[in-house]
């Protein structure tokens, strides 16, 4: 037994004497680091070092730059709040030579892109008459044809909507105001909501779909009714509505045609074209009105 407790006394002491090593070495590498980091932060550097410290790096080319840009979208910021936000008003100028008050706003439009490239190309559609019909030419001027006023509400539910509308009615004396995406249901909205006095209330709502609409606004004084077109499809946002102006028949319409509708184009034009046909042959004498957002 005594030789197994002497060989172990001898490495206990081993461990001892290797534990006080290890923490002398400790101790110097730690005062060695001490000792480099605080030369290191008392030493200062001048401009010339600092720049000499970028000699390493180089300018990008133009060809890399011009790339880097290209695949960087910047979005180019607006105007200020409260500039440039007033409406403008301009004139188009008839066949006859009259002039027709436009107002329009600063508002950008995101179809410029497309618009652009088409800016050279006639919009307008003759639209053929049917050959049995006689067109008179003879014009009273003395008769004061109706102010017409047209406008994409964007929602007659929204708040102040009706009477920001009644206001603009009244200020500009309109006898005929065309309304297009008005957004009204019959389930939800009631002519008492939308009316407005010394006017009668005409609309037609969208079906099957939210939003869209047209209505028309007519002065109380003036007798009208609603024009039962033949082939009628409800999908079609268009409301005839006839009157008497002097000696002739005043037949307006207002149309909302949708960016993306649930029918063909060609079938609407189609239609528009037979319900003119129809007023042609039915009343005679007459002016034809079609108005409203055509998109």
């Amino acid at each position: 037994m005594i030789p197994w407790i002497h060989s172990t006394w001898k490495f206990l002491e081993f461990l001892r004497l290797f534990a006080v090593f290890v923490m002398i070495s400790a101790a110097f590498i730690s005062a060695q680091t001490h000792e480099q980091c605080s030369v290191r932060r008392d030493r200062h550097y001048t401009r010339d070092q600092l720049v000499a410290l970028n000699t390493g790096l180089t300018s990008l080319d133009r060809d890399t730059r011009l790339r880097i840009c290209s695949l960087l979208s910047f979005r180019a910021r607006g105007c200020p709040a409260g500039r440039c936000q007033h409406k403008h008003t301009t004139h188009a100028v008839g066949d006859g030579g009259g002039t027709i008050p436009v107002i329009t706003g600063n508002r950008r439009s995101h179809r410029c892109r497309h618009m652009s490239e088409r800016r050279g190309e006639i919009c307008l559609r003759t639209v053929p008459r049917s050959p049995s019909y006689r067109c008179s030419m003879n014009v009273n001027t003395d008769s004061k044809p109706p102010s017409l006023y047209v406008l994409n509400a964007s929602s007659l539910a929204k708040k102040h909507a009706v009477n920001q509308l009644a206001a603009d009615l009244f200020g500009y004396q309109i006898d005929i105001a065309a309304i297009t995406e008005t957004h009204l249901k019959p389930s939800k909205h009631s002519d008492d909501i939308v009316n407005i006095d010394g006017y009668n209330l005409f609309r037609r709502d969208r079906r099957q779909r939210r939003c869209g609409g047209v209505a028309i606004y007519i002065r109380s004084t003036i007798a009208a009714s609603v024009v039962q077109m033949p082939g009628d499809e409800p999908l079609y946002e268009l409301l005839w509505l006839r009157f008497q102006s002097a000696d002739r028949n005043l037949i307006i319409g207002v149309l909302y045609h949708p960016p993306k509708p649930l029918y063909h184009e060609a079938d609407l034009i189609t239609y528009i074209e037979a319900c003119v046909d129809c007023i042609n042959n039915t009343y005679l004498n007459n002016w034809i009105i079609l108005a409203g957002d055509f998109n």
